[in-house]
């Protein structure tokens, strides 16, 4: 138990920042947020830290050791290409996916607050084609010129 609320005092020390210029925004004149929106709001930073402080709980018990058992077990092996593998591996599949995931998580999100939003992905890189646009910069304004347009 010791643990978990260590676990979300560092979660708590990450949000606050940010609740409080939320706060001190409500204080000013050119905001103007309901009791409810305040209420909304505060319920949330709550669950927020609260889920964090869990998330990071079970990443140190499960992710961790586990990660360290693998690399260990990787190291071992004395395999350079096998660790690169997997490296390469995990990047690719979990990470690239997990954005792909926040994506929809967001959408429902709002959703479910009664919110409207969307989502506006570019892709910048293709790894497989070993391709890449590197004039992304223009492409991305040229997308937000569209999306403004279209909203």
């Amino acid at each position: 138990m010791k643990v978990l609320w260590e676990k979300i005092r560092e979660a708590l020390v990450s949000a606050l920042p940010i609740t409080a210029i939320v706060y001190m925004m409500a204080l000013l004149p050119w905001f103007s947020f309901s009791g409810t929106q305040i209420l909304t709001f505060s319920i949330s930073a709550i669950f927020l830290v609260v889920g964090i402080g869990l998330f990071n709980l079970g990443a140190d018990l499960a992710m961790t050791p586990m990660g360290t058992h693998v690399g260990a077990g990787l190291s071992r092996q004395k395999k350079l290409w096998l660790l690169l593998a997997v490296c390469f591996s995990l990047g690719t599949l979990i990470t690239d996916p997990g954005a792909l995931n926040m994506g929809s998580a967001l959408a429902g999100l709002t959703r479910l607050l009664g919110h409207k939003a969307m989502t506006v992905c570019m892709v910048i890189a293709n790894r497989r084609a070993h391709e890449a646009n590197t004039a992304y910069k223009n492409s991305i304004d040229d997308l937000i010129v569209k999306v403004l347009e279209r909203i």
